[in-house]
């Protein structure tokens, strides 16, 4: 079994590379048996049940395009699109591998934006329920998950898409926002490992996307990535999982890879 983890391709934002890069990443899906696109496939998707014709289509078009040999694409929810399915996670048994989208290691990932804020205050409030923000995994991801979606269609609603210099601006204003995001850079790669921690299984091998910061950390023996964005100053990445094996691999190089199996197929 071939699987292949994509995510953050933000489909519908114009600041984002991945309409541009459909039938390359198409070709590339085909080549694995199964394919996880671990949030933000969409770039607003707020809405359930999904009546948005922009985002139905959205939808269907990623559903054919990151197609593996086995059938459409397994959708996991992020913080962009909490809505888009039920699964907010996902494991692989055979090299212990989790996968979630990484949004819920914080309550709040920017600070000085009042949606976050707003966010943040309805998250406390749900943890003073439970007693406390869980520690479990699974309890942590459900809730979250839940004020979401009750909470990011008033705070949230769908906007004309951020062009590259819109999306470029929103990162460094106010003057605080650039030093909010390094130190939530820094640190994010642990705080994954630490919500990893509560889950109910061994792990790893931890695979995130969110921060937009594509990498490799080994820490405390456990292996935690970050498959990157399509996004302007980003890298995107994938996790090719066969087996026990896991890698981390920039997309381009599937990408060219998968273009000379063509080429040769062609030829042939």
């Amino acid at each position: 079994m071939k699987v292949l983890v994509l995510s953050d391709l933000h489909m519908g934002s114009k600041a984002s590379r991945a309409a541009a890069h459909v039938d390359d990443i198409a070709r590339v899906a085909a080549g694995f048996d199964r394919v996880i696109l671990n949030g933000d496939t969409l770039d607003r998707c707020y809405t359930t049940p999904i009546t948005d014709e922009r985002s139905l289509t959205f939808i269907s078009d990623i559903q054919r395009t990151c197609a593996s040999r086995n059938g459409p694409p397994e959708l996991l929810t992020g913080n962009h699109d909490p809505v888009i399915s039920k699964t907010h996670w996902t494991y692989d048994d055979e090299s212990a591998t989790l996968i979630f989208h990484g949004d819920c290691i914080l309550d709040c990932t920017h600070p000085t934006k009042k949606s976050d804020q707003q966010l943040m205050a309805k998250l406390r409030e749900r943890w003073n329920e439970l007693g406390g923000r869980p520690v479990d995994f699974k309890t942590l991801h459900e809730n979250y998950r839940a004020v979401q979606r009750l909470h990011m269609p008033s705070i949230n609603p769908y906007k004309k898409p951020k062009t590259a210099f819109q999306y470029a601006t929103s990162l460094i204003y106010p003057p605080r926002r650039p030093f909010d995001i390094i130190d939530y850079w820094m640190k994010a790669p642990g705080r994954a490992l630490a919500v990893a921690k509560g889950f109910d299984k061994p792990v790893k091998h931890v695979v995130v996307g969110h921060t937009h910061r594509s990498g490799h950390w080994r820490i405390d023996g456990i292996d935690v990535y970050n498959t990157g964005s399509y996004m302007p100053f980003s890298n995107a990445f994938a996790i090719c999982i066969e087996g026990g094996r896991v890698q981390h691999v920039k997309l381009d190089s599937l990408i060219a890879t998968s273009r000379k199996v063509v080429a040769v197929e062609n030829v042939s």
